[in-house]
């Protein structure tokens, strides 16, 4: 009876260890990949393609203003 318990007790130590690394894994890459690559956003006006921008906010927000400065005038 001990035995088994003692097996039990080495096994899930074992696997403790294999799921402690492979989330400091996972962890890195995520890191890594993370802080390469940054999110590209497609720019299109009425279906035609017009470019890429990396800062959607900033985007939106020039877009904002030339449309109140069109119906202003």
């Amino acid at each position: 009876m001990v035995s088994i318990f003692k097996n039990v007790v080495v096994q899930l130590r074992k696997w403790m260890k294999f799921l402690i690394i492979l989330t400091i894994g996972l962890g890195i890459i995520l890191f890594v990949v993370f802080s390469t690559y940054k999110p590209m956003y497609s720019v299109s006006l009425k279906g035609d393609f017009l470019g890429y921008t990396d800062d959607k906010k900033s985007l939106q927000d020039k877009i904002s203003e030339y449309m109140k400065k069109r119906k202003s005038k």
